[in-house]
């Protein structure tokens, strides 16, 4: 891969993004080196580190900083969790592990998306992958897709299809559903899906652009769909999405080597790590995959 021109000049950027990514759905509660993000979602959010400040020096970030930001979540009544790029907090991971969390790394990629451009090159004409609207009736299907994929981890086919699809669709809470919906119709978050054309949506993703720089989030596909192409297609569709509207930076998280390599394989370069971090031992975090 091509390497990234001033890679602490991209990591700051990605940091900055992250921070920004939170407005609109959150307060922010500053607490020290870090700050906090008090939910209005229907979704949590998490602690990060403040990208105003230099925090690469040694004891940037001590426990008793890690304990102080977590009570402001905490007297909120959510849960607790931290995310951060780890070359520029290097001593947040050994804070959190001092108090009691499980702290985890993830491949942090990026893309150069170009200047942008209403005449980019649009995805082949054979994708079947889509934009969807805000009020399209596909949309709890393809919260539902999100649901089974992710309940499935990894890359490989498995039972995993349409009927699960459709129990988990049935479940979706309305007021998740209002809510994403409303994001969308705002261009906070852009859904792509994929349609078979018997069985509906069967693939799925996000990007959530902030000014010239987007995340490539929630790429999920029905196990039973899987290895087929159906996510590199809503990838795709996501990124000429994003270009048109005038992203010129994309990142994302992978889950884990394996799944960094395919991206890695449509161009996205690895610059640093992601590292997140729960009190728990199960790490519910925001996987990034494609299969």
């Amino acid at each position: 891969m091509d390497a990234v021109p001033d890679p602490a000049a991209r990591l700051r950027r990605v940091d900055a993004y992250l921070d920004a990514a939170p407005d609109g759905d959150s307060t922010a509660v500053d607490v020290g080196p870090l700050r906090a993000f008090v939910s209005s979602a229907p979704w949590p959010f998490y602690v990060r580190p403040r990208p105003d400040l230099d925090l690469t020096r040694a004891a940037a970030v001590t426990v008793d900083d890690v304990r102080r930001a977590a009570a402001a979540l905490e007297a909120a009544d959510q849960d607790v969790s931290f995310e951060w790029v780890e070359q520029l907090v290097p001593s947040l991971g050994p804070a959190l592990i001092e108090a009691g969390y499980v702290v985890h790394g993830y491949p942090l990629l990026t893309l150069d998306l170009g200047a942008p451009s209403t005449t980019a090159r649009p995805p082949a004409t054979s994708s079947r992958a889509r934009i969807l609207a805000g009020g399209s009736p596909d949309l709890r299907a393809s919260l539902a897709v999100s649901d089974v994929g992710f309940a499935a981890a990894g890359t490989a086919p498995g039972p995993g299809g349409v009927a699960e699809r459709d129990a988990a669709a049935a479940a979706v809470d309305d007021t998740l559903l209002a809510h994403v919906a409303r994001r969308v119709r705002e261009r906070r978050s852009v859904l792509a899906v994929l349609d078979d054309p018997r069985d509906g949506v069967v693939a799925t993703g996000w990007h959530q652009p902030v000014g010239e720089t987007t995340e490539i989030v929630g790429v999920a596909t029905l196990p039973s769909y899987r290895r087929r192409g159906a996510a590199a297609e809503v990838v795709e569709r996501l990124l000429h999405d994003a270009r048109v509207h005038g992203c010129t930076l994309a990142l994302l998280t992978a889950s884990d080597d394996a799944v960094a390599r395919v991206y890695e394989r449509l161009g996205f370069t690895r610059v640093g790590t992601s590292a997140a971090a729960e009190p728990a031992p199960t790490l519910a975090m925001k996987d990034a995959y494609i299969a």
